[in-house]
């Protein structure tokens, strides 16, 4: 029930969180209005996304290459649907998954992000996630893990 309250009752977060984060949440308040400014730094005025000329920023700012495995992870938690894309929605989840409201947060997690890669569960799971993403928009394609 913990995992509901503090992830706003989302089952498909709680459920996500619960196996592939050590069964537990993440600590720390995610405030909306601070995530909403760190979108707003990186998104495009167009369309109100953070599109590739973003991510190139923000991984500058995390300091590391936006060809680091690292990004991955980070859609992954984002549950992005298109890659160079992170909508407001994908961004804010992505966010509250990894309990971080600012630049200084999201740095820190980094290592953690890294450290799922050498994770079997988690390293699975963001390889699934990986291949469906990595497929160009429209192409569909169906798959099982052994």
């Amino acid at each position: 029930m913990d995992f509901l309250r503090r992830l706003n009752w989302s089952l498909d977060q709680a459920v996500d969180v619960f196996f592939t984060e050590g069964h537990s949440c993440p600590p720390e308040h995610v405030d909306a209005r601070k995530v909403e400014a760190f979108f707003l730094k990186y998104a495009s005025s167009e369309d109100q996304t953070i599109r590739p000329e973003g991510i190139e920023e923000l991984c500058k700012d995390l300091s590391i290459s936006a060809l680091d495995p690292v990004t991955l992870v980070l859609a992954w938690h984002c549950r992005a649907h298109q890659m160079g894309i992170f909508t407001r929605e994908e961004f804010t989840t992505g966010m509250q998954r990894l309990g971080a409201d600012e630049l200084p947060k999201l740095k820190a997690k980094v290592a953690d992000m890294r450290q799922a890669l050498q994770d079997r569960a988690a390293c699975k799971e963001v390889y699934a996630f990986t291949f469906q993403f990595a497929l160009d928009q429209g192409d569909a394609c169906r798959w099982t893990c052994a």
